[in-house]
């Protein structure tokens, strides 16, 4: 964990946050310090004694009883993350043999297609200044918050996946992409102003509207309640400031109930067209939709296997009332 991060953004506790609108600021307990990061430790509440662990940069932060539905990734599917991420940056670093090996799909040669990460950051930037700090909830290896910790004040990129995160925080400190079919160079960004946690919506070390922007990248049709996730995370984003929500709207059982799905009528929304359930939920927190997009995204599965999606990405400004 960077110290300098900390200083913009104090972490606190988010076992007091749950009965407190206050919650206090967590305690820093570094055992290993080098360079102003925190490579071990823990991070302490006075008020409830709650403690969480630093390891090896990362602070960890999980609730008992968490309902949000995940498991520990293996090392291929975190290579597939990356492949996904970065397609752009491997395509033009690692030689086509190689690529071609890998992938029986045309995935990296379609490459060129697929700017879902550049147009997200595009799509973001206008409505974002030098002061601002970032939250990417559901952030997997981390290529949107390392992009725009290059533009921000700060950027944090929170997911429940301990490997995801793990690979973010070496594409951080490293600025390298380390894989099977070969390793490439990120260099610029090593000098992201981002820091990278485990946890999820139930767990959030952060004080209420801490946040100018917050980004559920893909997020929402894979917790158990959407209104409960934006409960959630709409407390972190501050009066007047972003909420943006990407999905591909892929509704699946083993996620969530049928009646909790948006354009389904759930929780009391208009059957349709999931972005416009989804405006009229938000609407209900104080939110007006100011953008839209359509934005195609190509996944990588394995050399046999990938997928393409047209995500959806709304930005919506939380009224200064709210």
């Amino acid at each position: 964990m960077k110290e300098s991060i900390l200083t913009i953004v104090p972490l606190h506790c988010p076992q007091c946050a749950f009965r407190m609108s206050d919650p206090p600021k967590l305690r820093v307990y570094p055992d290993s310090v080098q360079k102003g990061e925190i490579h071990s430790g823990k991070l302490s509440c006075d008020q409830c004694s709650s403690e969480y662990r630093i390891i090896d940069g990362i602070a960890v932060f999980t609730t008992t009883g968490s309902d949000l539905k995940y498991l520990e990734d293996t090392d291929r599917s975190v290579e597939s993350w990356i492949c996904t991420h970065f397609c752009d940056v491997l395509t033009m670093q690692l030689p086509e043999t190689k690529l071609r090996e890998n992938d029986l799909t045309g995935f990296f040669a379609k490459q060129k297609e697929d700017r879902y990460y550049a147009d997200l950051v595009d799509l973001l930037l206008p409505h974002l200044t030098p002061d601002s700090v970032f939250l990417d909830m559901g952030c997997a290896v981390g290529r949107l918050a390392l992009e725009l910790g290059l533009k921000v004040k700060c950027a944090y990129g929170v997911d429940p996946s301990p490997s995801c995160i793990r690979a973010a925080r070496d594409i951080l400190t490293s600025g390298k992409l380390s894989l099977s079919l070969g390793d490439a160079s990120v260099p610029e960004l090593s000098s992201s102003r981002s820091e990278f946690l485990i946890g999820d919506d139930t767990s959030l070390p952060f004080a209420k509207g801490t946040f100018d922007c917050v980004c559920c990248s893909s997020v929402i049709d894979r917790v158990p309640d959407a209104n409960v996730f934006l409960t959630r995370v709409d407390a972190m984003v501050r009066k007047g400031g972003l909420l943006v929500i990407t999905d591909p709207f892929d509704w699946n059982p083993e996620y969530s109930k049928e009646e909790v799905w948006l354009g389904h009528g759930a929780f009391g929304t208009k059957n349709g067209r999931e972005e416009d359930a989804l405006a009229e939920l938000l609407q209900r927190y104080g939110y007006e939709r100011i953008e839209e997009k359509n934005i195609p995204w190509r996944t990588f599965s394995h050399k046999r296997n990938h997928k393409v999606w047209t995500v959806y990405a709304g930005i919506y400004r939380k009224s200064s009332d709210s």
